[in-house]
């Protein structure tokens, strides 16, 4: 406690609320009143005006990996068998097709 007999004041942040869902955030202090550690929470009202838009509807027909496949580990299922057969069957006719040799010109 101040010498002026006002709470001091540890901390005072601001969290913000789900703003895509026009939910308002949080004002948190925490200080020291009277010798105990007080913590206050406060309402805020949203940060933009509520929209008119329609209610948010969760699509998953276009979802796509979001993790990029490491040829590491590719390599590693390929040499322990635990991948599909058709792997194997498209990389032996790369090999084939590569292995080709290049046809000279006349």
């Amino acid at each position: 406690m101040r010498s002026d007999g006002s709470d001091e004041i540890l901390a005072h942040w601001r969290e913000a609320g789900a703003w895509w869902a026009d939910e308002g955030g949080t004002e948190v202090v925490r200080a020291v009143r009277n010798g105990r550690f007080v913590e206050e929470c406060r309402p805020l009202p949203p940060l933009v005006l509520p929209s008119r838009r329609a209610e948010y509807e969760e699509n998953h027909r276009e979802d796509y990996v979001l993790r990029e496949r490491k040829t590491r580990d590719e390599k590693v299922a390929a040499e322990n068998g635990e991948l599909p057969e058709r792997y194997y069957v498209e990389r032996s006719r790369e090999r084939q097709v590569t292995s080709r040799p290049l046809a000279r010109r006349p």
